[in-house]
């Protein structure tokens, strides 16, 4: 949730209809990273609200591409200027304009775990969503608007939606935002700087839709995009699907100044090297990273990912010590603890294991495979072993294999509190799903909600909400 608000946050809504073309190359600038065209552009925008605003949405990308302290304080700056300038915009614009201020802080609240304060910039956000529902429901920054709503609402777990009813929510409708999204994604194509914009949205459909497809023409667009971020997250969305050798392409052609302008790419630089077993490459793009980030973000995944790559190396002393640091890093996300618990497994990872999850990971299946031929797993592996030989069948269409295989994982789950029990419930829910067998579907969506009391256990319920809305059952 968290992530998925953090890329809708990153949103342009002032304005896809105002003639003032500085306005829109400014903004250009900033997905660009592009100072000098920035400031030239910032000078020829009229409106004061418009100039305070851009100001505050640089901070935010400086912030994003790597959120230090400084980079926080100079956010925080930018903002309460933007709110102070609100007076100076169109009346029927403010409403808009404040709610995309108020999720752009709530974003960076959130990144620092400040949950509770971030909670109350998403319901004042949602306020001014409201108003501006009211004065502006025509204009295209209302219709993303509605579309990031509907999506971010219907995320809530059915535990809490009563809750968010009183609080005055509404239920959002992921199928209505995402298609809402599209349609503002096609209403300003051709603009620039929103178009940058609307290429982020892109991730949205292919994390939440339950097709994964993106786009050919969209995608072509964000490969050739001249946006570091817009790269960057187009890396992240086919990371996700196991496409490593396309975003390894990628990376090859981005020049030196784009992983200097955004240091995470070079974190995914790493991780994809890492992903195909080229350990040499990976230490080399991660230490870069480390020596140069000044952030919190990806830190500890970046020192686990390294950690892993010393013991592929067999430098297990040093493994351990990055492992260590890894686990001992003070504020992170999410993504991170996860990235921290397995820094504090280092120990335990078994290298045959490992190496098969990263080759999946990369979208090497065979490979994969090959690397567990043979594997005798013991009493503590058994779990994984399974759980990593189901995936790997499933990816290549192998299903009555790949249950046979996540059936294995979840009879050692009782026992053992990680992940894979319940995530292989989880894939097995999924097979069933789309196989139209509801019944098997809800059994193993069950197991999946027993098994539910170790790692990942948000994501893991959220997975289980959503299959089972697709699944019609309850």
């Amino acid at each position: 949730m968290k992530r998925l608000l953090t890329m809708l946050a990153l949103a342009w809504t002032i304005g896809a209809h105002a003639a003032d073309s500085h306005m829109h190359r400014a903004l250009q600038a900033i997905f660009e990273m592009d100072r000098k065209g920035f400031e030239t552009h910032l000078a020829l925008t009229d409106n004061k609200a418009e100039r305070a605003y851009l100001q505050e949405y640089r901070r935010l990308m400086l912030y994003t591409a790597n959120n230090s302290e400084a980079n926080y304080d100079l956010y925080l700056d930018a903002s309460d200027r933007a709110f102070d300038a609100l007076g100076s915009a169109p009346a029927d614009r403010q409403p808009t304009m404040r709610c995309n201020l108020l999720l752009h802080k709530c974003m960076v609240e959130l990144s620092k775990n400040n949950t509770w304060t971030g909670g109350m910039l998403f319901w004042k956000s949602y306020k001014a969503f409201k108003e501006g529902e009211k004065v502006a429901s025509g204009q295209p920054g209302q219709l993303k608007l509605r579309g990031i709503y509907n999506v971010l609402l219907a995320q809530i777990p059915d535990k809490w939606k009563t809750l968010a009813g009183f609080i005055g929510f509404g239920q959002g409708n992921l199928e209505h935002g995402l298609a809402q999204i599209e349609d503002y994604c096609l209403k300003v194509r051709d603009i620039e700087g929103l178009n940058q914009e609307s290429q982020l949205l892109a991730f949205v459909n292919f994390f939440l839709s339950n097709s994964r497809n993106m786009n050919p023409r969209l995608e072509k667009r964000m490969q050739q995009s001249p946006s570091p971020v817009v790269v960057y997250t187009y890396i992240l969305t086919i990371g996700k699907d196991n496409r490593g050798a396309t975003a390894d392409s990628l990376l090859a052609t981005l020049p030196a100044h784009a992983f200097e302008q955004f240091p995470l790419l070079m974190h995914q630089k790493g991780k994809i090297a890492l992903r195909r077993l080229d350990t040499r490459s990976a230490i080399a793009c991660l230490d870069r990273f480390l020596a140069t980030y000044t952030g919190i973000t990806c830190r500890a995944n970046a020192l686990t990912l390294k950690a892993w790559a010393l013991k592929l190396q067999g430098r297990d002393a040093e493994g351990q010590a990055a492992a260590q640091k890894a686990a001992d890093v003070e504020r992170f996300s999410a993504s991170d603890a996860n990235s921290a618990a397995d820094a504090r497994r280092y120990a335990q990872t078994d290298t045959t294991l490992l190496k098969a999850r990263l080759l999946t990971e990369y979208g090497l299946y065979d490979k994969a495979l090959a690397a567990l031929d043979g594997y005798r797993p013991d009493s503590a592996t058994a779990i994984e072993y399974h759980f990593r030989r189901g995936r790997i069948c499933q990816l290549k269409g192998l299903d009555a294999q790949a249950i046979e295989h996540y059936d294995k994982a979840i009879a050692q789950a009782t026992a053992d509190k990680r992940f894979h029990g319940p995530y292989a419930a989880l894939y097995a829910a999924q097979i069933k799903v789309e196989t139209a067998d509801m019944t098997a579907a809800s059994a193993y969506l069950d197991k999946a909600a027993r098994l539910n009391n170790g790692e990942y256990q948000k994501d893991i319920e959220q997975r289980i909400s959503l299959l089972r809305k697709k699944a019609g059952v309850r």
